[in-house]
């Protein structure tokens, strides 16, 4: 396992720059198609070889293919053309990491920041683009949406500015060597990676460990917003958005829309206004803060049970769902206090902490 605490200090077109990741990895594979006779289409299984590579098990392209055919996870019918024999889609290049024993999650559509958390967490990242965009030759655009897979290996953020300058890659459609680990300006990156039917998968785990506190921030979109193991700040703004902190005790910030929070492991703090919508709250380990915000009393939060979940409910108007990822009997089965700020007075509504995670809810005077 790699574990560096810092980010690599580089150039890039004369500007400092911060690289996350580790871009340097000479032992991916950059050439598709070399391992099994007629077999041309694998630049995704060759990027699930460079994935397992990653984590500490060098994989070779010839052996993931070989498994893919054995199972029937990629087109394998012999009468097709050899640039299809090796295709495959995303569900079954989940199914190939699964069976490799790499937990991993799927990223629909384009989302740069999402990406470049991961790898900033230590995350293998494996992307979908188009190829003839990525390599500026028309010949393989195709029908302009994704037709390749790549490795990522790298982000590069401008060290004065924090702006995300790109990322580092390893590309076996090409065969050549200087794509093994090849930088790719965020210009070029964008218009190759989104695309129709992008997609991203990433390792769940860590693949390299970074100790780096994370601040980062969504806009009007449903978006996607993966932390690290430090202390993020992770604010969704409006959208429907997915925010993942990991570990750390981080504060999360749905904002405005229905979110899907999940604070992973540390103490977290969730918080949460007036008009921010219905949102949902998967986090049981730690003991946990939803901090609501101004004009938010404790006589303005009722408590029901909701199958297995709590939901907590705010003047009828807003609403917090706690999937609490364990059955309960009845309410008691949650140490759930409720304190107001800045008062002595504590009111205690449900007490029995029976499972791992603890929640304190907060309002402010």
């Amino acid at each position: 396992m790699l574990d560096f605490s810092k980010a690599e200090k580089g150039q890039v077109d004369g500007e400092a720059v911060l690289v996350y990741g580790f871009p340097k990895r000479n032992e991916l594979d950059y050439m598709q198609g070399d391992a099994i006779e007629n077999y041309r289409g694998t630049c995704a299984l060759t990027s699930i070889a460079n994935l397992i590579t990653q984590t500490g098990t060098p994989t070779s392209e010839g052996e993931v293919v070989n498994t893919a055919i054995a199972n029937n996870w990629a087109v394998n019918d012999p009468s097709l053309p050899a640039s299809q024999l090796g295709g495959s889609n995303y569900l079954q290049q989940q199914t190939i990491l699964n069976n490799y024993g790499i937990a991993n999650d799927v990223i629909q559509g384009y989302n740069e920041t999402g990406i470049a958390n991961l790898l900033r967490g230590g995350r293998g990242v494996m992307l979908s683009v188009n190829a003839g965009i990525l390599w500026n030759d028309s010949n393989y655009n195709g029908n302009g949406g994704v037709n390749h897979a790549i490795t990522l290996t790298g982000a590069v953020h401008n060290a004065n500015t924090g702006d995300l300058m790109g990322f580092y890659i390893s590309d076996s459609g090409r065969g050549k060597v200087n794509d093994m680990t090849r930088f790719v300006d965020i210009d070029t990156f964008r218009k190759a990676a989104d695309v129709a039917n992008a997609y991203s998968i990433y390792t769940r785990k860590a693949v390299k460990l970074w100790d780096e506190n994370i601040d980062a921030t969504g806009n009007n979109n449903d978006n996607n917003i993966i932390g690290n193991r430090g202390d993020n700040v992770l604010q969704g703004l409006a959208g429907d958005d997915t925010i993942y902190a990991e570990a750390g005790n981080d504060i999360i910030i749905g904002g405005v829309g229905n979110d899907t929070l999940d604070g992973g492991t540390g103490n977290d703090t969730y918080n949460f206004n007036l008009g921010d919508g219905n949102d949902t709250i998967v986090d049981t380990q730690g003991v946990d803060t939803i901090m609501f915000g101004e004009g938010i009393k404790i006589s303005d939060v009722s408590i029901t049970k909701e199958g297995n979940d709590l939901l907590l409910t705010i003047n009828d108007q807003d609403s917090i769902l706690l999937k609490i990822q364990q059955k309960i009997e009845s309410l008691n089965a949650l140490c759930l206090l409720m304190v107001q700020c800045g008062i002595s007075t504590k009111r205690t509504i449900i007490l029995m902490p029976a499972l791992k995670g603890v929640f304190i809810c907060k309002v402010r005077p």
